[in-house]
Formats: C-alpha cells, structure tokens, sequence
C-alpha cells in the first residue's frame, strides 16, 4: 500500500574533482535573463579585444547554454578549439554539450580526445564512466573509474561512480564500500548517502536512517529523503518516528500525497486510530483526487468506526476511478449486506 521513492540522478553529475579545465569556469545557471545579458556584454567585449583567446569563448559557450542556447554554445567552443585544437579541457565541453542535446556517439568521441591529449585530464575520465554507466556498459566505465582513481585516489566522484556501477551489476556489498568511501572523501556527498539509504532500507536494516539524516542534513529541501526516511522507520516500527518524518515532510510540500497516505496507513493499520487514519487519507485525497487507494482505506477507516454509509460513499468513489479494483468491491459488498 506504499511504496519506495527512488532518486533520479541526472545524466551530468556535477563535477566535484578539481580538474581545470571545465571546473574554472563560472555557473551562470542560476542567473536571470538580465543578468546574462550582463554577462555577455561583459564577455563580448572581452573577446574583442582578446579574439584568439579560446577560454574566452569557452565562458561564453556556458552563458548560451545558460539562456538555452545550446547551437551558440557548440558554436563557441568549436570556435575555442579552432585556436587550441590541442586542448584537453575543449574537447571536455564539447562533450558535456554533446550529452546534453542528445549526440551520444559524438559526447563519447570528446571526451575520449580528451583522454587521449591530457593523461591526466580527470573530467574526460569521470564524464566517460558516467556516460559507460548510463548506457550499462559497465566494464569500460569501470574501466575509466579506475583510470580517474590513478589521478585522484583521493576523488569522491570517482567512487560513488564506482558503486553506482557496482550496485547496477548486482554487487550490493561492493557498492557499499565504494559509496562509504565516497562519503569519507566528501562528507556532503548528498547523492552517496541517498544510495546507501537505499541499499540499506532494502534489507530493513535500521542504518539506513542515519544515511538518510545525513542526507537531510545536506540537502533540507530534499523531499525524497525524508519520505524514505519516514518510510523506513514505518517498516522497522517506530511508527512516532515515521510519523514526525512525514509531518517534516509536509512543512516543505503540504501535497505530497503518499506522505498523507502513510500517515493514514500508520494510524490506520498500526495505531488503529481510525479518525486519524480517515484525516490523512482525505488529505491525500484532496491532494490527489484520483487517488483510489486513499478512498478505499478512508472508506475502510469508516467501515471500522461503524460509519456504513461513508464508507460505501468512499468504495463506491475507489470504483468510479478504478472499476476493477478487487478489494474497493469486496468492501463495498461488505457494507452493502451489512
């Protein structure tokens, strides 16, 4: 009646190694439209009066990906490696935007070039293992890992790669050691403690709370982590626990249906508080109100408290969104005789 959340990872994990050649460039995601247009003045002009200098155009390449402009982006560094086709860290970006807008093949050919010029490069490395990950070649990302390990053992990106790639080969304990690894090499690693909660609350092992606090501790605004959270404590029965869990939950997004929903379940099911089950499972609800399971546990709240007719409403509700649920049915029928 409940269920995991898992956490997306997005396909360009940011990069933490400090290699030059892309990191030393600015972040203009964050920056309004205003602003860019700032920036870019400021940039244009800076290439007038420097037009051979490809770091240059490299930075501008960043605001015109920034204002979603990822032809002018391409544009740019391919004006960059026109200067220095020797460049490691060229051919880095032309990657990174070649993942971006979708060109595989030639995101892969980039960032091997830049291997291949720098032997020291670690973000061709690092964004090779990512790019072998995703498309579950997992020997030649393992593969790169390693090779990004030979430049900096030290490198928290490297390992959680590592146990991403060991966890998706079906090496749970190996991918616990490489994701430990990682946390101590970067004890903000956010991304790492999430999977570590994961694997551990697979096997309702208690630990995984405190990988998720970590996780919270890093990340407050960070919803999944504490429905899992909350969820975990459910599973091990420290049902207060979880239910503090969801209500923190809710003070960062008061609709977040399925925390509603085990907030009910709790009550419901554990505590048999059944009023209180009922409140939660209308919160859901009116979060959600396609949501038939919420009607049928409201309903079920109600056949528990002896409110027949509000709870064939609510069975009846479950029906009219999912004619084929079984159990809204039997319930259904039970009132219905009764």
């Amino acid at each position: 009646m409940y269920k995991w959340l898992f956490l997306l990872i997005p396909f360009c994990f940011a990069c933490r190694s400090g290699d030059q050649k892309t990191s030393d460039l600015t972040d203009y995601s964050n920056l309004s439209d205003a602003e860019l247009v700032q920036k870019m003045d400021e940039l244009n002009l800076r290439i007038r009066q420097n037009i051979n200098d490809g770091d240059l155009y490299l930075e501008r390449s960043l605001i015109f990906e920034a204002g979603g402009d990822f032809q002018s982006a391409m544009a740019d560094v391919d004006r960059a490696l026109n200067i220095n086709p020797e460049k490691a860290g060229y051919f880095v970006r032309q990657g990174e935007l070649f993942l971006k807008t979708g060109s595989y093949n030639q995101a892969e050919s980039s960032l091997i070039k830049a291997s291949q010029i720098d032997r020291e490069n670690l973000s061709s490395r690092l964004k090779l293992a990512e790019y072998y990950y995703y498309n579950r070649r997992f020997k030649e990302g393992m593969r790169y890992v390693n090779e990004a390990l030979r430049i900096d053992m030290y490198n928290a990106e490297a390992y959680f790669l590592k146990g991403i790639i060991h966890e998706n080969s079906g090496d749970t304990d190996l991918a616990i050691s490489s994701y430990q690894t990682c946390v101590e090499q970067d004890p903000d690693y956010f991304e790492a403690y999430f999977q570590l909660g994961m694997i551990f609350a697979s096997k309702r092992n208690p630990l995984a709370i405190e990988y998720y606090n970590n996780a919270i501790r890093i990340r407050p605004g960070e919803t999944q982590s504490y429905y899992n959270k909350g969820l975990i404590c459910q599973e091990t029965g420290d049902y207060n626990q979880a239910l503090l869990t969801y209500s923190e939950l809710l003070k960062i997004d008061p609709n977040y249906k399925e925390a509603h929903f085990n907030m009910g379940y709790v009550n419901m099911f554990f505590l048999r508080e059944y009023k209180q089950g009922a409140i939660h499972f209308t919160r859901a609800i009116d979060a959600s109100p396609d949501y038939y399971q919420a009607y049928y546990n409201r309903g079920y709240c109600y056949e528990l408290l002896g409110d027949i007719q509000r709870a064939a409403i609510d069975y009846k509700n479950a029906l009219q969104i999912k004619p084929d649920y079984t159990i809204a049915a039997e319930g259904l029928s039970r009132v219905t005789i009764n």
